[in-house]
């Protein structure tokens, strides 16, 4: 994440802070993921299980205008496509884009009722529109589309980390938001208050699995 947050290390002992410092940083680079195995208390083992650190970059196959994922096919990078697109505004103009490309970008549907609008940013080269997506009313973690459109109504860019064919087998937690912002402190053995402190349910998918988890 690119919000950056503090609080003061509990201990006296140098070696606990500079654990906490460790993981701090990587909270600060890469966020907490939460991912709920079992109901907190529950025998068998701690939950839930914290996921901290880089993922793995995905795969991709370059070509000379564009980058496609390895895994499915569908285009995370798409360098001057030079489509005209029309509209009355510039959400418009990206979203009949994305439509039209839809099987190219491995888009669920031609309506993209998963995308959201985030933002549209005015630059000097023209206008970024871009998206994020959600799964059952639930943002994806890390998941957005960009599509840059220059001042002749042209497409000059793409960029895409929609995770295409999510499924969950639940689309309600089994934890709740605040017994997982206590255990993430507790693992962290951080107190508050923080210069920015949120928790947010997201869809979490990883190595093929999707499952509901909490960014903290």
């Amino acid at each position: 994440m690119k919000n950056l947050f503090g609080s003061r290390p509990v201990g006296s002992r140098p070696f606990s802070r500079r654990l906490f410092w460790l993981l701090l940083l990587a909270v600060m680079a890469f966020g907490v993921t939460l991912v709920a195995a079992r109901p907190l208390g529950s025998k068998g083992g701690d939950a839930p299980v914290a996921l901290l650190g880089v993922e793995e970059s995905e795969p991709v196959i370059s070509y000379v205008d564009r980058q496609v994922s390895a895994q499915s096919g569908a285009i995370v990078a798409w360098y001057n496509p030079d489509v005209a697109v029309t509209g009355a505004t510039a959400e418009a103009q990206a979203r009949q884009f994305l439509s039209a490309h839809r099987a190219e970008l491995g888009l669920a549907g031609p309506d993209l009722a998963d995308l959201e609008l985030k933002a549209i940013r005015e630059g000097l080269t023209g206008t970024t529109v871009r998206f994020r997506q959600y799964l059952a009313g639930i943002p994806v973690y890390k998941a957005e589309i960009a599509v840059h459109i220059n001042r002749d109504n042209r497409v000059t860019f793409v960029d895409s980390s929609y995770r295409p064919d999510l499924q969950l087998a639940l689309n309600a937690p089994v934890l709740d938001q605040a017994s997982v912002r206590q255990a993430a402190m507790t693992f962290l053995s951080a107190t508050a208050p923080f210069s920015y402190d949120q928790t947010a349910l997201t869809v979490y998918d990883f190595n093929g699995t999707t499952r509901l988890a909490y960014q903290i």
